[in-house]
């Protein structure tokens, strides 16, 4: 109990463990105080719930769920386009891209909203 002297709420804290842990006068007819079979049980149990929840917490990031931003979509993907997607530009900026696009032949340029 010299490390805990310095502490008085660690003192009273774990007053009643070092009291009870060494004690001739609990009666536990011969068998310890905690038995490790049950111990041994719980643990496991536990590790696996841990695990369990890890697997899902670690899917759900991967997955990208649940997701906050809107995502940026064009149905004509699924036929075979190319989505180019620029958030947030000014004006002058669409424009010149617009030019680019058409230039290098795009069939189709169009601003989603």
């Amino acid at each position: 109990m010299k490390s805990l002297d310095h502490n008085p709420d660690c003192r009273c804290a774990a007053a009643p463990l070092a009291r009870v842990s060494p004690s001739p006068l609990l009666p536990t007819g011969g068998m310890p105080i905690v038995a490790l079979w049950p111990t041994g049980i719980v643990i496991y149990e536990l590790t696996m719930m841990g695990a369990i929840l890890a697997t899902i917490v670690t899917f759900l990031i991967t997955a990208g769920l649940p997701r906050y931003t809107r995502r940026i979509y064009d149905p004509e993907v699924s036929h075979g386009k190319i989505l180019v997607a620029l958030i947030d530009t000014d004006q002058e900026l669409r424009a010149k891209l617009r030019q680019k696009l058409l230039e290098a032949g795009a069939e189709q340029v169009k601003e989603i909203a």
